[in-house]
Order: structure tokens, then C-alpha cells, then sequence
């Protein structure tokens, strides 16, 4: 997954963020709806699911039934790397990222 940084006026963030906070998502989750929406709008993006966390860990059992069952030709080419995958969550721990 990318991560993107962007500059917009204090009034702005607040804005969005407690609208993403109405909608029970993250700023950057919002952000990416919203992004994925205008697309939709101009006719450059196909229908997809709005992006929500997890609620139960029933729904995250589901989702990693549903991600066993990918063939390889609809999965990933290959398993993320653990050591790249641990380096990300330690510098976003030692900079007090949240990821939005």
C-alpha cells in the first residue's frame, strides 16, 4: 500500500476529519473514498466496496478465508516481505505516524 503526503489548510483537515470520524473511518480511508468517488463521477473508476475496518474477528476470519480461496492468477505474484513489512511498523511507531 502507498502513502502519500499532502498539504492542506488546518480548517480543511478538520473538516475532513470530523466527517471521517461521522463516517466511522479513518481520514486517510475518507480520503481515498472521496478520491475514488470523483473518479467514479468522470467515469475512470469501476464500482468498488468503500473501504471500512474490520468490526469483528469473524470478519476478519472471512477475509483471510476469502483471500485463501484466490487462485494464483487473482492473487498477489508474491507473499509481502516479513523484514519490509516489520521496517515499515517500527518507523511508523518511532515518527508517532497513524497512517492517515
Amino acid at each position: 500500500m502507498a502513502r502519500i503526503q499532502i498539504d492542506i489548510p488546518d480548517e480543511e483537515h478538520d473538516r475532513f476529519l470530523r466527517q471521517a470520524e461521522r463516517d466511522g473511518v479513518t481520514l486517510g480511508e475518507w480520503m481515498a473514498n472521496v478520491a475514488q468517488l470523483h473518479l467514479k463521477s468522470r467515469g475512470l473508476l469501476a464500482e468498488r466496496k468503500p473501504l471500512k475496518p474490520f468490526k469483528s474477528a469473524e470478519e476478519i476470519r472471512e477475509f483471510f478465508r476469502l483471500c485463501d480461496e484466490l487462485t494464483a492468477e487473482e492473487g498477489p505474484e508474491r507473499e509481502p516481505d516479513w523484514e519490509e513489512h516489520k521496517k515499515v511498523i517500527l518507523e511508523g511507531m518511532l515518527s508517532g505516524s497513524s497512517g492517515t
